[in-house]
């Protein structure tokens, strides 16, 4: 832990959350895009196996949650009123499924998270849920959203805070942080605050967006990149130690990344460890001109060893489901293992939550394999 990187949520106020912010900002080095969209243009055409869009789809819904149904409070249990639920993480609770809910309140472009848990005989069909707030904005221009949960230790969140300020012509920046939970009857409670943050050569830094961001195993992180100018994202793993990263270790795979003249961009989702070294990593892609999400399954070793990938998707963008404020869009979140089922939580067109099922025997046979 870097104690100057660090924030204590128990004691938030938002003159010190500013000059907090203001001093991650100040640590953007952006000689370091360059390096990383260098790297991104030189591995996107070394993929042994290629992917293609297609309308397959290994998971069916099993459960959903509308905005209606939530009904949400504040740390002063004060109703929220909701219009989005969508992309959300889940983890297994046992007898229930712990759900950290994004939330988008009277004005959808300021998110939020809440938390609630929902027994496992339940989830099917329409599921109405009651949750708290765990994880507001704390600053005008701030969203709070996209959480995810470390696949090996439970009390570890990530989740991004991105900053638009645009009354002041100041440009945007997106950062993923992770926070320590503690759980306690049902409910959750966020402690202090640091980002993912970059090291070379013992300078600390970040990079001016990377949401999808998130830990792939103990030892190994995953961070997207979003270059402004080309406009592209794409996918790479690096050595961590807890929340930092290795910037020299950071390496972009071939197989994850767009798929030029089709594809814009490509971002991680949620992975999920599935034996003692292996883990099934969920990630996305975003096609190209119109914008619809697939998303697609590879294997990685736990050093971050790429193994073997679905060549096509296996949720693609079920206009069939529901038809919200983005068309076409389903974004992944989380995902747990229940016996020989994957369950996967998703936004579906930035509006609802829905619950996927699939098999994951499935999901692993329609793989082709570098390695194993």
């Amino acid at each position: 832990m870097i104690p100057t990187y660090t924030f204590n949520l128990e004691e938030s106020r938002t003159n010190t959350f500013r000059e907090y912010i203001l001093k991650l900002i100040d640590d953007i080095n952006r000689d370091a895009e360059s390096i990383l969209l260098d790297k991104l243009l030189r591995h996107r055409e070394k993929a042994k196996i290629k992917r293609k869009l297609s309308d397959r789809n290994l998971l069916r819904l099993k459960a959903y949650i509308l905005p209606q149904d939530v009904y949400v409070v504040s740390q002063y249990d004060i109703p929220i009123p909701v219009l989005t639920v969508s992309n959300s993480a889940i983890v297994d609770r046992g007898n229930s499924i712990g759900v950290f809910l994004r939330l988008g309140g009277v004005n959808f472009s300021r998110t939020f998270i809440a938390y609630t848990e929902i027994p496992v005989d339940n989830l099917y069909g329409r599921v109405k849920v009651k949750s708290k707030v765990i994880l507001p904005p704390i600053l005008s221009s701030e969203c709070v959203e996209d959480p995810r949960i470390d696949p090996d230790t439970p009390i570890d969140l990530y989740h991004v805070r991105a900053y638009y300020p645009t009354r002041y012509k100041v440009e945007s920046v997106v950062i993923t942080f992770h926070t320590n939970i503690a759980y306690v009857k049902g409910e959750v409670y966020p402690k202090l605050l640091e980002p993912i943050l970059l090291e070379d050569n013992g300078k600390y830094f970040i990079i001016r967006s990377y949401r999808d961001s998130f830990p792939l195993s103990r030892n190994v992180m995953i961070i997207r990149p979003w270059i402004e100018d080309p406009g592209i994202g794409g996918i790479f793993v690096g050595y961590r130690d807890k929340h930092v990263v290795s910037f020299k270790s950071l390496e972009p795979i071939p197989e994850l990344l767009p798929i030029p003249n089709i594809e814009r961009k490509t971002g991680a989702n949620a992975s999920l460890k599935i034996s003692s070294n292996e883990y099934l990593l969920i990630f996305h892609s975003v096609e190209y001109p119109h914008g619809m999400y697939y998303t697609f399954a590879a294997l990685f070793s736990d050093t971050g060893e790429l193994l073997g990938i679905t060549p096509e998707p296996i949720i693609s963008p079920y206009p069939e489901i529901y038809s919200g404020r983005r068309p076409s869009t389903i974004f992944v979140c989380g995902a747990i293992k229940i016996k020989d089922k994957i369950i996967i939580s998703a936004g579906k067109d930035d509006e609802i939550l829905i619950l996927l099922e699939g098999d994951i025997g499935k999901i692993l046979d329609s793989m082709k394999y570098l390695k194993g």
